[in-house]
């Protein structure tokens, strides 16, 4: 089976690190770019974070510094430095690196990379969808070309899982939720993978343990930026490990048989108490409410949304991945 073409868009931290190094490793992607964006840290950091592991990794896929603020030109929140660390990497300690970002933007590369290869690219985002709105803003027709968008953000309420920066919203989708909703209300064929899984799965410190101590390099580059990222879990969710955000929406881009996935319109609230709220409808209904139809009168796009995951199953791909490719047996 050919390796997919995956394109990884980031707002480097602890956990998009680890899904980075993952889809670095991972015999079954072909990594073609890196775009960056603001979210876990302000956009000069993330980029160069991003720029850092390429370096110290020797990841092929070059660096495409992408927003720096939501559509709106705000950040509605600041960097989450208690999660991720005043650097974005857990504070550690991060020498100069020698590469540098491409010298086009994030939205300019994704429009030319999925113009140049119609159909073969997917896009696995882990942060905000700025980036990919600016790119369909700018070329229209692309929203038709991408293979597929794996989307890690948003939580429809399933198996009792409700946001992490308000009751209704998730992170990502309300750092820019006028981003998402127009990606959900777009021709792309998209994948949520939200918080209704990814506060299934865990890693705990045998875990982490494991990983510093039979995956090489990488493994003790984990143990070490997660210190700071299981400390927060432990005392914001009295939880023993961390959840594992991106790199499940990573491991569902080469492994969705591991996922249960429903089929329905997505809508994201724009503003008040809810924004950043996904509003999952089910199936293809036609709703009479404004908002819910399209000019045509016909429903929205429909898209997949991620209600169930194998976790054993999940965690063990991500754990052979690394060990495989630290050479041990």
């Amino acid at each position: 089976m050919p390796a997919k073409k995956i394109i990884f868009d980031t707002d480097l931290g602890v956990d998009d690190a680890m899904a980075l190094l993952f889809l670095h490793y991972s015999p079954r992607v072909d990594l073609l770019g890196i775009c960056t964006g603001a979210g876990n840290a302000p956009v000069e950091l993330t980029t160069r974070n991003c720029c850092y592991m390429k370096d110290r990794f020797e990841i092929a896929a070059n660096v495409y510094r992408g927003a720096g603020a939501g559509l709106n030109g705000c950040n509605p929140l600041p960097p989450p430095t208690m999660i991720h660390g005043e650097d974005g990497l857990g504070d550690i300690d991060i020498p100069h690196c020698g590469s540098a970002p491409a010298n086009v933007s994030a939205a300019d590369y994704l429009v030319e990379e999925i113009m140049r290869q119609p159909g073969e690219i997917t896009i696995v985002s882990v942060g905000r969808l700025t980036n990919l709105a600016l790119a369909i803003e700018r070329a229209p027709a692309i929203a038709g070309l991408v293979k597929e968008i794996v989307v890690m953000g948003g939580v429809i309420g399933r198996n009792g899982h409700i946001g992490n920066v308000s009751p209704v919203a998730e992170a990502n989708i309300f750092g820019d939720p006028e981003a998402a909703d127009k990606i959900f209300r777009s021709e792309c064929p998209v994948t949520m993978v939200g918080l209704d899984v990814t506060h299934e799965i865990v890693m705990d410190e045998v875990y982490f343990e494991r990983l510093k101590k039979t995956c090489g390099e990488a493994g003790k580059f984990i143990y070490q930026i997660s210190r700071i990222y299981t400390a927060f879990h432990r005392e914001w969710a009295n939880l023993e490990g961390c959840y594992v955000h991106d790199s499940t929406a990573a491991i569902y881009a080469i492994a969705p048989e591991l996922f249960t996935v429903e089929h329905g319109s997505l809508r994201v609230v724009t503003e008040g108490i809810a924004a950043g709220q996904t509003i999952f409808s089910p199936g293809q209904t036609n709703w009479f409410a404004q908002g819910w139809q399209r000019p045509d009168q016909q429903g929205l796009p429909l898209k997949q949304v991620c209600v169930g995951v194998n976790v054993p199953a999940v965690l063990e791909q991500y754990y052979q991945t690394l060990h495989a490719a630290a050479g041990c047996s």
